[in-house]
């Protein structure tokens, strides 16, 4: 150990060190994870230092330290071989009468440092030479196009003659670049995405992967939801209802049969669940039942965090799987009996349930516990840790403009517009999940209460409005102006616009 911080020292004593204890190689770099500090109290705790064993090893090179002082023999080995290898490669310079050698170049460098008063450059992490853009900013840095490969686009897309009229990207690349052969593919969505005709009728996905819900322990999290048995009360003593609780990351679950679901009766019998465990959250719909005086004064009275889910169609995926399984088990029985009374046999369903092996933890609900969390979350998730879950970074970045999908309604139609005509703003990049969401505000500023995937927004590069009816006409400071009510917006987003911005199709 005391070798150890002698060699630390040493390298620090030779090559220097900064304000903040970092070593600097022979290059005038210095090297992260080598603060002084961090280095002598992580080898007195560990016996080891935090350096990478290369950097370790070519610091001790540079430093020419005594091999004595090197317990490790696979350390010692190395830094041997790492010595004979550079001896290996030395090669002369050859030296000529007009051609200065390499100390009278390095001399005249330093002369001209001298000379200048200036102190040679430290490089830094944040001055290393320019990196590789990524991905991700190569998409968002676009260089505008010429005026004939718009008009060549234009020309085709427009045209309903043409064969790839309103066709996609793809398509319309195929023929487009006949007539313009530097025209890429990337030139052509960026100009559809500036295109109202193309945004608003652009083809959407709304079934996709979506993000797991992330639990580390037990009863972090938990979902509850009401499964209607109306049908069969005269069969069940008038019980109409039955309360599911399951715990999202052991899949333990808890279900009481209710004769109606009032806010004091669901919130009686979610009381009767809580004697024996309490969750962190608590997960719900929206239904009334959950949204009530009632069960607000429990939850708040237990320190329970309670929030729904803001889909409709989306709500909570582990109970409601959990239903599906129960109702299974249920009918089969029904059918195997040949009645429908359930309300006998209900608990000992849930106890089968809970003492059968489960194909997501990989064994039976009742038998997690504390000590084994680790060994469940590395089942669920296939990794040992959260953080390395999320490796998924925002495509979007904060600021750009975008549509968001358009909701249907019952009677609308394919071909109708699947995206809005109202635009909205990246106001977040969500990175705690697996698949980065979107938070976005509207023309007003204001935050829509929601978290977008991907495919539920789509970004454009022109907002382009369309306009419903004009309401009024004025001339200011010699413009003419139009008080116009746009397409698909409220009233208050009516407003006065100059006449050279309004397109006439």
């Amino acid at each position: 150990m005391i070798k150890q911080l002698k060699i630390i020292l040493k390298l620090a004593k030779i090559n220097g060190y900064d304000e903040n204890g970092r070593i600097r190689n022979k290059h005038g770099m210095f090297i992260e994870n080598s603060s002084l500090i961090q280095l002598l109290s992580h080898a007195m705790a560990v016996g080891r230092v935090l350096l990478a064993e290369k950097e370790f090893i070519e610091l001790l090179n540079e430093a020419n330290i005594d091999s004595d002082l090197i317990v490790n023999d696979n350390v010692r080995a190395k830094l041997a071989k790492l010595k004979e290898n550079k001896q290996i490669h030395v090669v002369e310079p050859v030296i000529s009468e007009t051609i200065d050698s390499p100390q009278n170049q390095s001399m005249k460098r330093k002369r001209d440092y001298d000379e200048e008063d200036e102190p040679p450059p430290i490089l830094d992490k944040y001055d290393q030479p320019p990196r590789k853009r990524t991905r991700e900013e190569a998409e968002n840095a676009t260089m505008p196009m010429n005026e004939d490969k718009i008009n060549v686009l234009h020309n085709i897309y427009y045209n309903p003659r043409n064969s790839c009229a309103f066709s996609t990207a793809v398509k319309l690349y195929l023929v487009a670049r006949l007539k313009a052969p530097t025209l890429t593919l990337k030139e052509v969505k960026e100009w559809l995405s500036g295109e109202l005709t193309y945004t608003l009728h652009k083809p959407v996905r709304r079934n996709f992967k979506r993000n797991k819900i992330i639990v580390q322990r037990i009863d972090e999290q938990w979902q509850a939801d009401l499964v209607d048995m109306q049908e069969f009360h005269s069969q069940n003593d008038g019980f109409k209802y039955i309360l599911t609780v399951v715990d999202c990351f052991s899949k333990y679950a808890w279900a009481v049969a209710l004769k109606t679901k009032s806010a004091v009766n669901v919130a009686k019998a979610f009381e009767t669940i809580l004697l024996h465990r309490q969750p962190f959250y608590i997960q719900t719909d929206n239904g009334k039942e959950f949204l009530n005086k009632e069960f607000k004064k429990l939850i708040t009275k237990k320190s329970i965090l309670h929030f729904t889910s803001k889909n409709e169609k989306i709500k909570c995926a582990v109970v409601e799987r959990f239903n599906r399984t129960l109702k299974t088990k249920m009918f089969k029985y029904f059918t195997s009996k040949g009645t429908r009374r359930y309300i006998d046999i209900l608990q000992q369903l849930i106890d089968a349930y809970n003492e059968t092996k489960h194909s997501v933890i990989k064994m039976k609900p009742v038998d997690v516990n504390y000590e084994i969390e680790n060994y469940v979350f590395k089942n669920i998730y296939g990794s040992s840790s959260r953080r390395t879950l999320f490796k998924n970074r925002p495509i979007l970045p904060k600021g750009a403009t975008v549509r968001r999908q358009y909701k249907p309604k019952t009677f609308d139609k394919g071909y109708y517009p699947n995206w809005t005509d109202a635009v909205y703003t990246i106001e977040k990049a969500q990175q705690n999940e697996i698949r980065p969401t979107y938070k976005i505000t509207s023309e007003k500023g204001q935050l829509i209460n929601k978290t977008f995937y991907p495919e539920e927004i789509q970004r454009i590069s022109t907002p382009l409005f369309r306009i419903e009816k004009f309401l009024k006409k004025r001339k200011r400071n010699g413009v003419t102006e139009y008080f116009v009510k746009f397409l698909n917006h409220s009233d208050e987003y009516n407003e006065w616009i100059p006449e050279k911005d309004v397109i006439k199709l």
